[in-house]
Parts: structure tokens; sequence; C-alpha cells
């Protein structure tokens, strides 16, 4: 425990899991109409890539103080994701009081690699090498028996501007940023001289949208569902 006269140290630890209970931070591509989702966990040799900018909280919901700041680029979906992040907002000072509100600001660029269940005898998977159609990449489609394909791919997307934040939270569109804020599921107490964690955990199932484009299949990434505690 670390001890400071007026104000405390507050260690955020992020943990990273397969499956969460509550959604933190939505965002949504226009109208998406997935027919069906793809993972993008270790279990696919998938990956998740976000790039934070900046973790804030709040007691009110107006007045921010920074725990974190400067670009850290991570994929959710990596085993060692929870230390490097870790070192991201460790030892950061703050007041004591109640903290009911986390902003996080990231980079609306979001790298994805993953594939789809057992669909009718065939994997549905990401890659550039399937062309395009309305702008989005289709998918690649591969027996099931003959996984991993040759040009099984990360692909990076952005967030378009005119997205929006689910029930309960603000999205902001910001240059090439977005920034999202929501109340934490559990208000954050910090009293002097004592040490606070903050939990905020990421979901890779489900992160993959496959949606039908006449006789192919688009993808695109879904929102990193993101629970903080």
């Amino acid at each position: 425990m670390i001890k400071g006269g007026s104000k405390t140290r507050i260690f955020i630890i992020f943990i990273f899991s397969g499956i969460i209970l509550s959604t933190i931070c939505q965002y949504s591509y226009a109208q998406p109409n997935p027919a069906f989702y793809g993972d993008a966990g270790s279990e696919v040799s998938g990956t998740y890539t976000i790039t934070i900018k900046k973790i804030e909280i709040s007691q009110d919901g107006s007045t921010f103080i920074t725990v974190g700041e400067g670009d850290l680029t991570f994929n959710i979906a990596g085993g060692s994701a929870g230390a490097t992040i870790g070192n991201y907002v460790t030892n950061s000072s703050i007041p004591p009081g109640t903290y009911t509100t986390i902003r996080i600001t990231l980079s609306r660029t979001i790298t994805i690699k993953g594939r789809s269940g057992n669909q009718g005898g065939n994997y549905y998977y990401t890659t550039t090498s399937a062309g395009q159609v309305s702008g989005f990449y289709k998918a690649g489609s591969v027996a099931v028996g003959s996984w991993p394909p040759g040009d099984y791919a990360a692909v990076s997307f952005q967030v378009p501007s005119d997205a929006e934040g689910e029930a309960g939270e603000t999205l902001e569109i910001i240059g090439d940023d977005m920034r999202t804020t929501k109340d934490f599921v559990n208000p954050i107490v910090v009293k002097a001289g004592e040490t606070q964690t903050i939990s905020i955990s990421f979901n890779t199932q489900r992160m993959i949208g496959f949606e039908a484009a006449g006789p192919n299949y688009i993808f695109y990434p879904m929102p990193p569902e993101e629970s903080a505690e």
C-alpha cells in the first residue's frame, strides 16, 4: 500500500477475459446486421488491435482527472496484454473522492484477424484477397477440414464518423480518434493513503460480424466489449 497526504495512488489493472457480463464501450457501424459472428482470440490465431490514447476518471461526469496518457497499441487477444497495459496507468496520483465515470480516448483504427465458427461445413475468415463490395472486404471461405487458408490475414478498419454510442454511453468522434464516456458499474471510492484498483475486461469473442452481401459475406469489427469496475 502506498500512502499519500491529500492524494492517493490508484492502480488500474486491465484483466482480459473470454466472456464478460456487462458491455461498457459500444459503437456501431451504421446499421450492422451480422448473419453470424467470428472470434479474434488466440484459439484461431486471431488479433483485435486497438490504440488507447488517454484514460480519465471523474467524480461528477464533467471534471476529469487523467490516469494514463500517450499512445499504446496492444492486442486485446494477446496473452501479455494485461501486463503491457497495466504499466500504462500505474502509479497515478488522484485526489480522494468517489469516482463514478470513466472516459477513454482511442484511435478510430481497429485491426482484426479472426474467423467464424462452422457455418455449413465452412469457416469464414478475414482477408483482403477476396476483394471488396460496398466498401467492405469480402470474407474468405474454406472447408473446415482445410483450415487454415494461405490468405488468412489481419485487416484494418476505421470506425466511421457517424458512429453512435449505445444506451448509457457517450461516443465522440474527434478527428482520427474517438472518445467514449461511461459510468462505472460500481463507483470507485478513493481514500487518502489507500490503494485502489480498477479492473477493465475485454471480450474477444463475437468480435467480428459477418454480414450477407448478395452471394458473399462482408466482415467488420464488432464493438470491443469492455467492462469497468
